[in-house]
């Protein structure tokens, strides 16, 4: 999130010059690129406020999700038709896991990767190579992924659903299963996993 609000602040040019050094935000590589206000993010973050904790649990929004495995027959990233799946038949990655809080537990938790990945509380994160332990997972936790290393945010979103496993909406039918959360992880430039409940 630093990085896309540091190309908010210093411009495009941000993007690439972060990738040459490493992809990873810090305010004296912001100071180094030379345009643009180098505490820019943590000026904006710290004015964000994080909600989470509602009502339900976890476990009950990876039920839901699990209760229509293959049951959405178009991807898509229309709004109208992401706005409800269980009607349109139709959603995508991020479609999927707001439908899911919002049925579940009444919570909004944004209508695309972005701005999910600003909500709850992060539990762990890595890059290539790594993988994470299912035993810090619960189920309902998101897990964001950058495939390709050149998006300053997230590409993807998986829901941890228990048991070891990730279910999403990468390309339909779905929700489908997408395999032992590890080493899906462990395959992706990066990658976060955020709580919610």
């Amino acid at each position: 999130m630093k990085n896309v609000l540091q190309t908010y602040n210093s411009g495009p040019g941000w993007h690439a010059y972060a990738l040459s050094n490493g992809g990873r935000w810090s305010e004296d590589l912001a100071r180094s690129y030379g345009i643009g206000t180098p505490n820019y993010p943590l000026r904006v973050l710290e004015h964000y406020e994080v909600s989470y904790g509602a009502s339900g649990d976890g476990a009950a929004v990876a039920e839901w999700v699990k209760a229509r495995e293959n049951k959405w027959l178009v991807y898509s990233q229309d709004a109208s038709l992401r706005v409800d799946p269980d009607r349109t038949g139709a959603t995508d990655c991020s479609g999927m896991c707001r439908a899911a809080y919002l049925a579940v537990t009444g919570m909004d938790i944004g209508w695309y990767t972005g701005d999910q990945s600003l909500g709850g509380k992060e539990i762990a994160s890595g890059s290539r190579g790594q993988g994470v332990s299912a035993s810090q997972l619960e189920p309902g936790d998101l897990v964001f992924c950058n495939f390709n290393g050149y998006n300053p945010t997230w590409d993807h979103v998986e829901m941890y659903v228990g048991d070891g496993q990730l279910m999403g909406m990468g390309h339909a039918p779905g929700p489908h299963y997408s395999g032992d959360v590890s080493s899906y992880v462990a395959n992706t430039y990066n990658w976060q996993v955020r709580r919610y409940l």
